[in-house]
């Protein structure tokens, strides 16, 4: 995961000493620049080590009104107006994630997050993974089984189009108000 991160957020800097209680930040020296962020990706702002914990903690851009799957919980949306801005942004989020020839691996609505400004942005990137120059796929069995793209279940190669279907399966959620076997 911290090397997708590493290629999501360039400024993200490796954590050097992992006995300090102390966060650990990305240099800001002199003729550094941070990158903009994305505005469909949920923006990363710092990470550092717990070590009495043993963990890493994130801190994220919050995202005020919860993920798609609050809506489905709430009655789903019915103007196709505001799911088909809901779907365009995520579009826009998956076109930037892939031109870094990533895959998410696990778009659904819970890591679809929305705020009180409209907008949604593509989160949890737990199971991304950089594909490599040699291949423009992986085979990995990784993700929410529910949401699986047909080759993923199947044990065949996936790429970007299976995310897109991922994608039409969410927003068919969330016109439906629920998942139903209907969707397969």
């Amino acid at each position: 995961m911290v090397r997708e991160l590493h290629a999501l957020y360039s400024n993200l800097a490796p954590m050097a000493d992992n006995n300090s209680p102390i966060p650990q930040h990305p240099s800001t020296g002199k003729g550094t620049t941070k990158p903009k962020a994305n505005p469909y990706i949920v923006s990363f702002y710092d990470a550092f080590v717990d070590r009495p914990k043993n963990s890493i903690c994130m801190v994220m851009e919050y995202m005020s009104t919860g993920s798609l799957q609050d809506i489905v919980l709430r009655g789903g949306c019915q103007n196709e107006k505001v799911l088909a801005r809901l779907a365009t942004g995520v579009l826009h989020g998956l076109a930037h994630i892939h031109n870094k020839r990533m895959v998410h691996r696990d778009i659904k609505p819970h890591n679809l997050l929305t705020n009180r400004q409209g907008e949604v942005k593509i989160s949890d990137f737990g199971l991304a993974r950089t594909l490599n120059d040699n291949s423009t796929t992986t085979k990995t069995f990784v993700g929410t089984l529910l949401y699986m793209a047909p080759e993923r279940i199947g044990g065949g190669d996936y790429s970007y189009p299976g995310e897109l279907l991922m994608l039409v399966f969410s927003c068919s959620i969330l016109l439906e108000k629920k998942l139903t076997f209907r969707h397969f």
